[in-house]
């Protein structure tokens, strides 16, 4: 009987010493970090109009985890998985991207990924709350330009310099002394004509 209760007692005070090392390796967890969190969109035609940001999910317990994630784009189209599942221990990666739209003003735009862990090892978790990340992403002002110029200063082909341009080169050739040459020439035609009628008169 006393060394029953002797196994007993020391079988209590065994339970009493452990502790969890932490609250995360007993309950589902999930923690995602994301980089970079402010990005640049470049809504210009010649651009693909599209940015990424690479991100991580880390399970630090032993659960084999089911995470969904949510993504409001604030208007911009995105590209993201709907669920990731991360085993226990380790971590998993993901990309999302935003794609802008041709037509979009300058502006800063605030998105934001949120994640919850739905189930850990195939088991509805009750406990699990959601959690977000805050990202920024800058639509840059568009200018288009063409041989270092702005393109929206279209010069007509019958203004001054164009003309001049077009006038004297053409595909590469200085034209402006073959047309006075031609001119002179057809002068002189017209004069010797004038001249041999004169003199049959």
């Amino acid at each position: 009987m006393r060394r029953a209760c002797f196994l007993t007692l020391l079988f209590l005070l065994a339970m009493l010493q452990y502790t969890p090392p932490t609250e995360a390796q007993i309950l589902p967890d999930v923690e995602i970090t994301c980089t970079p969190t402010e990005m640049e969109i470049d809504v210009s035609p010649l651009s693909d109009r599209t940015t990424v940001t690479e991100c991580r999910a880390e399970n630090p317990t032993i659960f084999v985890e089911d995470v969904i994630i949510q993504i409001n784009a604030g208007g911009l189209s995105y590209s993201s998985p709907g669920e990731i599942t991360v085993n226990g221990g380790s971590s998993t990666d993901f990309w999302v991207s935003f794609r802008g739209d041709a037509s979009m003003e300058p502006q800063n735009l605030s998105v934001t990924l949120s994640y919850r862990v739905d189930t850990a090892n195939g088991v509805q978790c009750i406990t699990c709350t959601s959690k977000q990340i805050t990202m920024s992403i800058a639509v840059d002002e568009f200018t288009a330009t063409r041989n270092g110029t702005n393109a929206t200063e279209e010069t007509s082909m019958w203004s001054g310099s164009k003309l001049g341009e077009y006038f004297f080169f053409l595909n590469g050739f200085i034209i402006f002394p073959i047309i006075i040459l031609a001119l002179v020439g057809i002068a002189y035609a017209i004069v010797r004509r004038n001249n041999g009628a004169v003199g049959r008169a």
